[in-house]
């Protein structure tokens, strides 16, 4: 009976020994419950103990698909694969399955979110070279004619032309014949008066 006792004790004490050497995650880039800016192109997970070659893992969206990784790789205690897809916003899980130190299959998971930052509008440029100066609008020649003469100046020219052709020929009339009647008259009224005396 002693004995068995014992056997218990033994196994009682190595049971939680054993459950404390199997392998788990301490590390993960994306960090378990991050939220990331930018989509994440490479996945790697670290363990407490070295894991095996043929352990792997896979990341899957949301809504349940699984998103494609590639080059999964082990280096001693880190697993690691690149993420060939862009990923969009939203909740992703990675879920990894490796084979510990001890031997032992485990299996597990983690989370993180993608919120890509939104791209902010161009700022348009300036303009370096300063305002332009304002230009003066250029006058559009028209192409009316002039206003002519109406028809009443052109009566009131003629008639003052008139007026002048006939002052001037008034002017230009010879009055020397009215100079001699007017001196052969006196000189017979001279030649009158001394006959009678």
């Amino acid at each position: 009976m002693k004995k068995v006792l014992m056997l218990l004790c033994v196994l009682f004490v190595l049971m939680p020994m054993n459950a404390f050497a199997h392998s788990k995650m301490t590390e993960s880039s994306p960090a378990e419950n991050a939220t990331v800016t930018e989509a994440p192109e490479r996945i790697s997970i670290t363990f407490n103990t070295s894991i095996s070659s043929i352990s792997t893992f896979k990341v899957v969206s949301e809504n349940g698909e699984e998103q494609p990784v590639e080059n999964i790789t082990v280096d001693n205690d880190t697993l690691s694969g690149d993420v060939t897809a862009s990923l969009a916003d939203g909740s992703y899980s990675v879920e990894w399955k490796i084979v510990g130190e001890d031997g032992h299959a485990v299996e597990g998971s983690y989370s993180f979110q993608v919120e890509l930052a939104e791209a902010g509008e161009p700022t348009p440029p300036e303009n370096t070279e300063g305002e332009q100066p304002e230009t003066t609008p250029e006058v559009e020649p028209t192409n009316e004619p002039a206003e002519s003469a109406t028809p009443t100046e052109t009566a009131d020219a003629n008639n003052q032309t008139g007026d002048d052709e006939q002052t001037a020929e008034k002017s230009s009339n010879p009055v020397w014949p009215y100079i001699l009647v007017v001196a052969i008259v006196a000189v017979v009224v001279v030649f009158a008066m001394r006959k009678r005396k």
